[in-house]
């Protein structure tokens, strides 16, 4: 292409510069190429434009593929951390309540559950990708690409800030209470030689597991990200067929 419009502009120059001939046919072959060279120049940028498109929308759907696999490894540990909050609750409302003598089976099921530290490790390699190399901008649908930043820049972020914020301020304080005023024994569960029944019936410890509203905050942050999530992978699934 390019070899074409040196040859056109050489050839311009010449009818131009060329002695004798007549003005008016002088002008209008050196108007042809002109013309000639100005479509050649915008279709090679036609199809220089046409080729970059082509890419970061090949680009763009090979990512899209990823982030899928990123989101349906997400929407599992999603799930399964929801649950884990959910158990979480009934945890709390099991100690709350508790009263001797104590079923050791359920007494570990339920401390287990309140002392459990649970939080999402989201999968944002494709995300970060996406917006690193521009592939956002070949994606068609706008509902998806808002959809993908309300994902990752606003549910997960509030989510990920709410189940830090619980495990700092309630988990690792009751742990760091027990710790601190526990007797010792070989055995955690070994109930009737130390205190720890006693210390989970005092007013600190357990004013710490009333603060549960953090718990139904985090459950329907979860459950929010779930419902995005499983939309996201639908509309990726529309876009990469379209």
């Amino acid at each position: 292409m390019s070899e074409q419009i040196i040859k056109h502009g050489r050839k311009a120059y010449k009818i131009w510069s060329a002695p004798g001939g007549g003005r008016g046919k002088k002008i209008r072959e050196f108007i042809v190429e002109i013309l000639i060279i100005v479509f050649a120049i915008s279709l090679s940028f036609f199809i220089e434009r046409w080729q970059e498109k082509r890419h970061e929308r090949k680009q763009a759907v090979e990512l899209l593929k990823g982030l899928k696999d990123d989101l349906q490894s997400d929407i599992k540990e999603l799930r399964s951390d929801s649950a884990g909050y959910e158990g979480k609750k009934r945890g709390v409302a099991y100690l709350l309540n508790i009263k001797e003598p104590v079923n050791i089976d359920s007494f570990r099921l339920n401390y287990g559950r309140v002392n459990q530290t649970i939080g999402l490790i989201p999968n944002i390699s494709r995300f970060e990708s996406l917006k690193t190399f521009g592939a956002i901008d070949a994606i068609r649908s706008t509902k998806l690409v808002n959809d993908i930043f309300e994902l990752y820049q606003e549910k997960i972020p509030g989510l990920v800030s709410s189940t830090t914020t619980y495990n700092e301020r309630i988990v690792m304080k009751m742990g760091e209470f027990l710790d601190n005023n526990l007797t010792y024994t070989s055995d955690l569960f070994d109930l009737k030689n130390n205190n720890l029944i006693v210390l989970l019936q005092e007013n600190h410890f357990r004013n710490m597991l009333r603060k549960s509203g953090f718990l139904n905050e985090i459950i329907t942050r979860y459950n929010a990200a779930i419902q995005l999530t499983q939309m996201l992978i639908r509309e990726i699934d529309d876009e990469i067929a379209s």
